[in-house]
């Protein structure tokens, strides 16, 4: 019972931690336009951050992605 106190005060304390840069990154995201997402869209080969970025927002949108494509 102890090691499982112990376990969820941990996971708590990572998510308390995790919660303010969730919260920032969903107010990027909501600032986000159509014409955006379409300029992304229009990219042949986007640049590697713009890909990270789009599997982030897709995560968070509750999607399934594949972290090593």
């Amino acid at each position: 019972a102890a090691a499982a106190k112990k376990l969820k005060a941990e996971a708590e304390e990572a998510l308390a931690e995790a919660i303010p840069a969730m919260e920032a990154a969903k107010a990027a995201v909501n600032c986000l336009s159509k014409n955006n997402i379409t300029e992304m869209k229009s990219l042949g080969s986007p640049p590697s951050l713009v890909v990270v970025t789009g599997k982030v927002v897709m995560i968070m949108f509750g999607e399934k992605v594949n972290l090593n494509e």
